[in-house]
C-alpha cells in the first residue's frame, strides 16, 4: 500500500486540500463576533465606571460590583455600591471602609466607613443587617448580599476619583475582600468643575456632561 503525504498552504493547489478562501459564513460569523465585542465595550463604557474585588473570606460574584448614583456622580450626589456573594467565614461584626482618590491630587479626598450589622454594648445582631445581609448568619458557608453609600466629593483637580474599599470583620485582619472602584465624575454647571475648566453643557453634548480644561 503507498501512502501519500502532501502538505497544504494557501498557495497549495492538492485537490485533497481544504479550501483556505473565507466563506460567507466564516465572514459573517467573524463580524457577529465583532459586533458583540463593540456591544458589550459600549455597554461597560455607559456605566461610567469600573469595579473590581478581590476576594477573600467573601468572595464576590464575578469579583465585580454596580455603583448607582443618586445624580450620574454628580458633586455632593451620593452613590452606592453594591454586591452579593458568598461568606466563607462565620463573620459576627465588622464594617467595610473606604477611601476616596482623586486623580492628579496627593492625598484621599474623603473616607468613611459603614457598619455590617446593627450593634451595642452586647454585640451585634446579625438579624439586623445595615451594610452585609447574611442569607443565613452562623453557616459557613453562606450567600450574603453588601451595599454601602458614600457623597461624590467636589473635584479639585480633574473629577476623576478612585474608590478603595476594604472589608474587615471582627479578628480585623486579613480583609474579607478588597475592591477598588474607578469613575469619572458629572456637571451640570461650572461650579461643579474643578478651577480653570468648565462644564461641557453646551449644544452638541448630552449628559451625563463631563468637565473639560
Amino acid at each position: 500500500m503507498r501512502v501519500a503525504f502532501f502538505f497544504c498552504s494557501q498557495s497549495s493547489l492538492h485537490s485533497d486540500c481544504p479550501s483556505t478562501k473565507p466563506t460567507i459564513m466564516s465572514k459573517l460569523a467573524f463580524a457577529a463576533v465583532l459586533l458583540a465585542a463593540v456591544a458589550s465595550t459600549a455597554s461597560a463604557a455607559g456605566n461610567n465606571y469600573t469595579c473590581v474585588i478581590a476576594s477573600a473570606n467573601m468572595s464576590a460574584t464575578d469579583n465585580t460590583c454596580q455603583v448607582d448614583s443618586s445624580d450620574t456622580f454628580k458633586p455632593g450626589s451620593q452613590a452606592t455600591i453594591r454586591f452579593s456573594g458568598v461568606a466563607h467565614k462565620d463573620i459576627i461584626a465588622g464594617n467595610f471602609q473606604f477611601k476616596v482618590y482623586e486623580d492628579d491630587v496627593t492625598h484621599f479626598v474623603s473616607s468613611g466607613y459603614s457598619p455590617f450589622f446593627t450593634c451595642t454594648q452586647r454585640g451585634c445582631d446579625r438579624t439586623k443587617p445595615i451594610s452585609l445581609d447574611l442569607e443565613n448568619p452562623g453557616d459557613v458557608p453562606t450567600n450574603f448580599t453588601a451595599n454601602f453609600n458614600l457623597t461624590i466629593p467636589q473635584p479639585k483637580a480633574s473629577g476623576r476619583y478612585h474608590i478603595v474599599f476594604t472589608a474587615s470583620d471582627q479578628t480585623h485582619y486579613p480583609y474579607d475582600l478588597t475592591g477598588t472602584v474607578s469613575l469619572v465624575g458629572s456637571c451640570t454647571t461650572d461650579a461643579d468643575c474643578p478651577a480653570n475648566s468648565y462644564c461641557q453643557n453646551g449644544p452638541g453634548h448630552a449628559p451625563p456632561y463631563s468637565c473639560h480644561v
